[in-house]
C-alpha cells in the first residue's frame, strides 16, 4: 500500500492529472482503492493509522487533494 507500483499502489503522475491517452478506465485517479482506504482511517484516534495514511499519501500524491481529515 505504501510503495508506488507494488500491490494496490499504482504509479501516478503525482500532483499532475493523467494524460488522456493513458486514461483507459475513464477514472480521474489511478489509486481508487487507496482513496477509499484513506477515507476509512481514523487518523485522529490512532497513531498507527495516522502513519499509514501519511505513507500512503507520500506514495500517491494524487490522493492528497481529496483528503479531508
Amino acid at each position: 500500500m505504501t510503495r508506488s507500483g507494488v500491490g494496490i499502489c499504482f504509479k501516478d503522475r503525482g500532483w499532475y492529472p493523467r494524460d488522456e491517452v493513458d486514461d483507459e478506465k475513464g477514472g480521474k485517479i489511478y489509486n481508487k482503492i487507496l482513496a477509499n482506504i484513506i477515507k476509512t482511517l481514523k487518523v485522529n484516534e490512532s497513531a498507527r493509522q495516522q502513519e499509514l495514511a501519511r505513507k500512503i499519501l507520500e506514495a500517491c500524491p494524487e490522493l492528497v487533494a481529496g483528503c479531508v481529515f
